[in-house]
């Protein structure tokens, strides 16, 4: 008999996700083979560049299929020195209800700023029907200097960070010219926030909304609009609303600018088979404690989306405990959760016994915490910059 184990690998939504700029849906008439990254223009060596991912039509068995809500990947900071980054192209499944299954990245290696391309692409939703196998995309980097990039974008990466913070002259990009609601900006007397919990938050991603108002002599914000958002109707009325309630010290200021924005949603995993799946016999009867515990990892660009994944991984125990011979059986929604699984418990080591054991499974889950939605855009260590 073999004992199957299963780690549970639980945590908190990190409050941070994508926004969706331009228009990246994918049609028949991109070309299939993607070309080398383009760039707006030629940066200088050691200039900081944006770097923007677009995924390219999308195949199954050779033939075009339909894309509900393409992958669209966050965008990064990168630099002028190394902006001729090589095009992505993964393989993948989608089942009867449009997900991405098997994602995996084809050979030739990760080029960097791409980490966010398979979440992204794990996030997607194509039509609904038969599931679909042998199906393939390819995604090409642009870059372009900070002073070329779409504002949007800018808001977009300032909100989520990952390469390090926008460089003030990008902040000041978002910024209307001529606007005195910075240096100083306006002492803050209350701050409003909407009513997250009653927000719909997206599965797969997070939805932003930058306001812009003015301040009238009595601190009272005035002239409250929407410049950008990700289209999340329901929380543009309610940033506009917050801002309406919040109050500043006396004194007229122009050209103000303040961001809200809801977590993304848990997007469950697909259904993890009942069955083991071990690929030969062993001597696993029974499953002995860990005597270290797996060391838990949660791949960090998927937690950032809310997206769950699971993992099934044999491995084999030497007799004073070590854990060796580690393989992926399995993984779900895409390959990186086995290589997360795998990391999560090679450290750890089992109980000695008198002659070891084979053939060991261990089923790794990974798992959002039931979301409280806490009030994302209020002030904290992971709160919005100082607009």
């Amino acid at each position: 008999m073999r004992i199957l184990a299963t780690i549970t690998v639980v945590t908190l939504p990190l409050l941070s996700g994508v926004a969706t700029f331009g228009s990246d849906r994918a049609g028949a008439q991109t070309p299939a083979v993607p070309p080398p990254i383009v760039s707006s223009r030629p940066g200088v060596p050691g200039q900081r560049m944006m770097i923007a991912w677009r995924p390219g039509p999308v195949t199954c068995d050779g033939g075009p299929i339909a894309t509900v809500a393409p992958p669209a990947p966050e965008p990064s900071l990168g630099w002028a020195s190394n902006a001729l980054i090589t095009p992505q192209r993964f393989t993948f499944g989608i089942d009867a209800r449009g997900r991405p299954l098997g994602i995996a990245r084809a050979v030739g290696g990760q080029a960097i700023y791409s980490g966010d391309l398979a979440p992204s692409l794990a996030a997607a939703l194509f039509a609904p029907g038969a599931a679909r196998t042998g199906c393939s995309v390819s995604f090409v980097a642009t870059a372009m200097p900070l002073d070329a990039a779409p504002i949007d974008m800018l808001i977009a990466y300032s909100l989520a960070p990952q390469n390090g913070q926008l460089p003030r002259a990008a902040f000041e990009r978002i910024l209307p010219a001529g606007t005195t609601c910075i240096n100083p900006p306006p002492a803050l007397r209350s701050r409003a926030y909407p009513d997250f919990k009653a927000l719909p938050h997206p599965a797969g991603r997070r939805d932003w909304s930058m306001t812009g108002y003015d301040i009238d002599r009595q601190g009272r914000p005035v002239r409250i609009r929407i410049v950008a958002s990700t289209g999340n109707a329901a929380l543009d009325r309610a940033s506009i609303v917050a801002v309406s309630k919040s109050r500043f010290e006396p004194g007229e200021r122009t050209g103000c600018r303040y961001p809200y924005w809801v977590a993304a949603a848990p997007l469950p995993a697909p259904p993890l088979p009942d069955s083991p799946g071990q690929p030969d016999q062993g001597n696993c009867a029974d499953e002995a404690s860990w005597q270290v515990k797996p060391v838990l990892a949660y791949p960090d660009a998927y937690r950032r989306r809310g997206i769950e994944g699971w993992a099934r991984i044999a491995y084999d125990v030497a007799p004073w405990g070590a854990i060796g011979n580690l393989r992926v059986i399995a993984s779900e929604p895409s390959a990186d959760f086995g290589a997360a699984a795998l990391q999560t418990i090679r450290g750890a080591t089992k109980a000695p016994s008198l002659q070891g054991r084979s053939n060991c499974v261990t089923r790794v889950r990974f798992v959002m915490a039931a979301s409280d939605h806490r009030n994302p855009s209020a002030p904290s260590e992971e709160g919005p910059p100082p607009f």
